[in-house]
């Protein structure tokens, strides 16, 4: 029995596994989680889904950077500043 079941008047994604009848084994601020002792997921709740939805597309396209970097935002000139170095130093070496 595998189901995916989204309520909007509560803006609720449920997607079910297997049947579950007890209380979920996590549950991390917007997300429920429910597994077995072989940790196999029966079931997965997220409660503003489409708010979560939205924050998970816009992450698609960057990158979380860690260590001396963090913190550091790279914009789009800084990355085309960087190819046109990269592209002179290619060319004056040919």
């Amino acid at each position: 029995m595998m189901t995916v079941q989204y309520v909007p008047a509560q803006d609720r994604l449920l997607l079910r596994l297997c049947p579950v009848k007890r209380r979920p084994n996590k549950e991390l601020g917007a997300y429920r989680v429910w597994w077995d002792r072989e940790g196999c997921i029966f079931a997965v709740d997220i409660m503003p889904f489409t708010q979560k939805w939205k924050e998970f597309k816009k992450g698609l396209r960057t990158a979380r950077l860690g260590g001396i970097w963090k913190g550091v935002i790279i914009t789009h000139e800084d990355i085309e500043d960087t190819r046109r170095e990269l592209l002179e130093t290619l060319e004056a070496r040919c």
